[in-house]
């Protein structure tokens, strides 16, 4: 609607599927390398990632990181997904944060 009334569009965040729009977003592939190199580097073994779901762009570009930046490690042989939804990653995050 906002398009073909010509009006000025940004997204921040990319969207799921192509649109002819600009976006803003954050590296999410990169944050998830960090985040798992941070812990190997702290002694970490045992290492978990809770993300946005993997249909979302962040949600597969951020386990892609995590995964990269964990590398070939022996202690967390492999990680699953569990969120298939934006509320079932807040009710995970809020589970293990308790």
């Amino acid at each position: 609607m906002l398009l073909d009334a010509r009006v000025p569009v940004v997204l921040f965040a990319r969207p799921p599927q192509p649109l002819p729009v600009s976006y803003v977003d954050m590296d999410h592939c990169r944050g998830g390398r960090l985040a798992a190199e941070h812990l190997l580097a702290r002694g970490r073994r045992h290492l978990a990632a809770i993300s946005a779901p993997r249909d979302l762009p962040a949600g597969r570009d951020g386990l892609a990181g995590f995964r990269a930046g964990r590398g070939p490690s022996r202690y967390s042989p492999g990680l699953r997904c569990l969120s298939r939804s934006c509320r079932q990653v807040v009710r995970l995050t809020c589970s293990v944060m308790r």
